[in-house]
């Protein structure tokens, strides 16, 4: 159930902001991401996941904060028993649409390494933020 109301939140966030004129984060979106591959190898499925968050992490961090009014906020990843691993801010001047098509692939990627690797999770649920909070130029969850 959590899957699906996530996957409807990232679908229906996708669509609304598919009309801006953003600022391009560089890359074709996901096309060329690197994804889970088809043979059982952990460790290179590990490397492949580790690629994706190291860039969500770059491009949501990419901007410096001097206005709360210009972030959001996005759920990101799978753990095993539903639900997101964590949130991220990200800028709303930025290619949006690009950015959140990156964070839908790096949660079915994890979602995909949970199943095939049978990874177990403590089923907590974490705290959604409220709001996004400027603090020294870095953009900073508030719960």
């Amino acid at each position: 159930m959590r899957r699906k109301i996530l996957g409807g939140f990232l679908g229906l966030t996708l669509f609304v902001l598919a009309c801006s004129k953003p600022i391009d984060i560089g890359g074709d979106c996901t096309n060329n991401a690197p994804s889970i591959g088809e043979q059982n190898n952990k460790t290179a499925d590990e490397a492949v996941l580790k690629s994706l968050y190291d860039e969500l992490i770059i491009l949501s961090q990419s901007n410096n904060c001097t206005g709360d009014k210009t972030w959001r906020i996005t759920p990101y990843g799978a753990k095993a028993c539903g639900g997101p691993i964590g949130f991220l801010p990200y800028r709303t001047d930025i290619d949006t649409t690009c950015f959140l098509q990156k964070v839908y692939h790096f949660t079915q990627q994890q979602q995909r390494f949970n199943t095939r690797y049978g990874i177990a999770s403590d089923c907590s649920v974490p705290p959604s933020p409220k709001s996004v909070q400027c603090n020294n130029g870095k953009a900073e969850l508030v719960y």
